[in-house]
């Protein structure tokens, strides 16, 4: 996964929702790397897990980070 944060990229972030979705991601991105983890890998595992999560129930939630 290739995210520039260069300001060209940016603009092809056409509406609020796609600007707000694209720094969601870059995010989720660098805090992976901030903590020593594969981006990519990370996004798959919580892309596989969190579906399967019951969202009312925070210890759930918090059980997939620990494990």
């Amino acid at each position: 996964m290739c995210l520039s944060p260069k300001r060209k990229n940016w603009i092809f972030a056409n509406t609020p929702k796609g600007a707000k979705a694209s720094a969601v991601t870059y995010s989720i991105v660098e805090t992976a790397k901030e903590n020593g983890l594969n981006p990519y890998q990370y996004l798959m595992y919580i892309f596989e897990k969190l579906p399967n999560v019951d969202a009312s129930n925070e210890n759930a939630i918090d059980r997939i980070f620990k494990a």
